[in-house]
């Protein structure tokens, strides 16, 4: 939802993905998910306007002419094309269901969303192409970064001259390759310059150095954080009356978010509200749940919390007068460790469970506050609140005859307030299984089997 409401805002968006296939130039979720995603958003607008008279900020001719059809590329077939369109209804239905903010949405949008497609082939000649504010729609560019290829294609670098095998896809699930080096640390005190000049025997030693330090004066920065804040300082400065303490936001120039290694594109105005996720600082409160999620490397997490439950495979290093507070949840992301996250839900939920029940304020944390916290946190929430997360029950136990729908509302409450999590399917699907597993007239049904089998869309 986020997407479509900075799309309307700002007359239109870029969307940049890669395929690994060296036969496709689109993605699938190019061809056919965000197509069908915008189709899915424009008729539910649509709906929501003609039930709710709202169509006042249109112009009759505007409201005649407003496009509720899916766009798809020409490659997708007669019939899937049809077999999509007959479904549109069903999809609108159920974001219904989930209690999305249509109404929010309908208030911004003035004209449809309409996907269009661009590659490394296509050709334009820009001054025959009307500006995004003057045509009849938000154009949703899908810019894929990847060329068909017969084969690995392979090259020298002008870097020393070493070459080089550019394979499809190689660059996706960089977790799988990098070592744990993120663009933040490569670009981070001219480790860049120190990688790049570097040769490929050299590299991978040099990455691990790198990694290790950068850990360790994030941990420093915890321990400095965690000793000079205590409690009482944090919450002088905050209303009796609050139920939470003050968010600390820091402020965040134009210039600090398009610095010289991160350009805004030419004739584009950045968004005054696009901040990348956590880059404040602070805590994503799922309403007046007592629910939060975050990174771990938040510098807030001991100011406003009163305990912690961190998903990740490392430890923190916590302070000792923290440490019966906070639990660690050992697992690893959906594709390095693919149950690992169900086998630790019983224990996360305990200790939730626990602090919950004494009215503490609990953040659920991970490495980058976006994955695995954010099914926790769903999965806190479908155990012990209702959809709306304003009633809490002690007894930790899912509705009664608990399906995908209780999932997404769940995932829908921590969404308007954490608009970047980005839940795997996987990992949804194990909170899935586990929390229907806890209900004992589903367990070992056929019915429970064959719902455990559902995707997560």
């Amino acid at each position: 939802m986020h997407v479509a409401l900075k799309a309307a805002l700002c007359n239109g968006c870029v969307v940049v993905d890669a395929t690994r296939s060296s036969t496709k130039r689109f993605p699938d979720s190019m061809s056919k998910t965000i197509p069908i995603w915008a189709a899915v958003l424009n008729r539910a607008v649509y709906r929501h306007r003609r039930r709710n008279q709202l169509c006042t900020s249109m112009s009759t001719d505007s409201e005649q002419h407003w496009d509720t059809s899916v766009r798809l590329p020409l490659w997708v077939g007669d019939s899937e094309r049809e077999e999509i369109s007959s479904r549109l209804d069903q999809w609108v239905d159920a974001l219904e269901a989930v209690g999305v903010d249509v109404s929010g949405l309908a208030k911004v949008m003035k004209k449809p969303l309409r996907p269009m497609w661009l590659s490394q082939q296509t050709i334009i000649w820009t001054n025959r192409i009307k500006p995004p504010e003057s045509q009849p729609f938000y154009p949703i560019m899908l810019l894929s970064a990847s060329a068909p290829l017969k084969g690995p294609q392979r090259g020298l670098s002008q870097l020393g001259g070493y070459s080089w095998t550019y394979v499809p896809g190689a660059g996706d699930d960089e977790e799988t390759w990098s070592g744990g080096l993120t663009p933040a640390m490569f670009w981070s005190e001219h480790n860049h310059e120190t990688l790049l000049a570097a040769s490929p025997t050299e590299c991978q030693g040099l990455v691990a150095e790198v990694v290790k330090r950068e850990k360790n004066k994030m941990q420093s920065e915890q321990q400095q954080v965690a000793s000079s804040t205590t409690r009482d300082e944090f919450e002088q400065d905050v209303p009796t009356k609050s139920p939470f303490p003050k968010k600390k936001t820091a402020e965040v120039s134009a210039s600090e978010r398009n610095d010289v290694h991160h350009p805004p594109p030419s004739g584009c105005v950045s968004y005054e509200g696009a901040v990348e996720p956590f880059e404040d600082g602070s805590l994503r409160w799922i309403g007046n749940t007592r629910l939060a999620v975050g990174k771990s490397t938040s510098k807030l997490l001991w100011a406003e919390a009163d305990a912690a439950v961190y998903c990740g495979e490392t430890p923190l290093d916590v302070p000792t007068e923290y440490r019966h507070r906070y639990f660690h949840a050992r697992c690893g992301t959906a594709k390095s460790d693919k149950f690992g996250f169900e086998r630790v839900l019983p224990d996360i939920l305990s200790f939730a469970s626990k602090r919950l029940a004494e009215d503490d304020k609990l953040l659920v944390c991970c490495e980058d506050g976006l994955e695995r916290s954010v099914c926790a946190a769903v999965a806190i929430l479908l155990c012990h609140f209702d959809p709306s997360g304003s009633e809490f029950r002690k007894e930790c136990l899912p509705p009664s005859g608990m399906s995908k729908e209780d999932v997404r509302q769940r995932l829908r409450l921590v969404s308007s307030f954490h608009p970047h999590a980005r839940p795997t399917r996987g990992m949804l699907r194990q909170v899935f299984n586990f929390c229907r597993g806890l209900l004992p007239d589903t367990m070992n049904t056929e019915d429970n089997i064959q719902d455990n089998s559902l995707r997560f869309a």
